[in-house]
């Protein structure tokens, strides 16, 4: 019976303790915490108010050739790039390009009343992109094409029209060397 009696006194000793520390927690001063609740912005009506737009285009309802509305292929020949930049060989083929959308075989759902190159440049960060496809080089070219008619195949292009109707735009194209030349791609993510 000893025994179980100094089991008994060891449990009892356990207990008081324990109840002893939760006494000596309860009694501890806490400091209450405080949340701030965050004030939710209320919402003000948006009024819109219908605004007049410069760009005056003509509508073509005939124009339903969207699906003849092809890149061409374009070549600059090795003898016409020799001593040019890989930045003025992007202009050029850009130019080529946008040589057939300005002439009178392109469809009026393409063509355009002109053009102009206005910035070549080689991104810093197209090593980290995954644009494809990735050609002999890369360049970004940003440019301007002088709209005639809604629809147009360049409406779909982002970009921004000022009010003498001149989309500004740009994409990323991709240069491939061959023997004879170059020839470009357009280069996406």
């Amino acid at each position: 019976m000893v025994s179980l009696s100094e089991s008994m006194v060891k449990n009892t000793c356990i207990v008081l303790l324990m109840v002893a520390l939760l006494s000596a927690c309860a009694s501890a001063t806490v400091a209450p915490t405080e949340t701030a609740i965050p004030q939710q912005p209320v919402a003000t009506p948006m009024k819109l108010l219908a605004t007049s737009t410069a760009i005056q285009l003509p509508f073509n309802d005939k124009n339903v050739e969207h699906e003849y509305c092809q890149l061409p292929e374009v070549r600059l020949l090795a003898s016409e790039a020799r001593g040019m930049s890989e930045d003025e060989i992007a202009g050029k083929l850009m130019e080529l390009l946008l040589d057939y959308f300005h002439s009178s075989q392109a469809p009026d759902y393409c063509r355009i009343d002109g053009y102009r190159i206005d910035n070549v440049y080689y991104d810093e960060r197209t090593p980290y992109t995954t644009l494809q496809p990735r050609g002999d080089f890369l360049r970004t070219v940003q440019f301007s094409v002088k709209l005639i008619q809604v629809p147009s195949f360049w409406m779909g292009w982002p970009g921004e029209i000022d009010t003498q109707n001149w989309l500004h735009t740009g994409n990323n194209v991709a240069v491939f060397r061959a023997a004879d030349g170059y020839t470009m791609q357009f280069a996406y993510p």
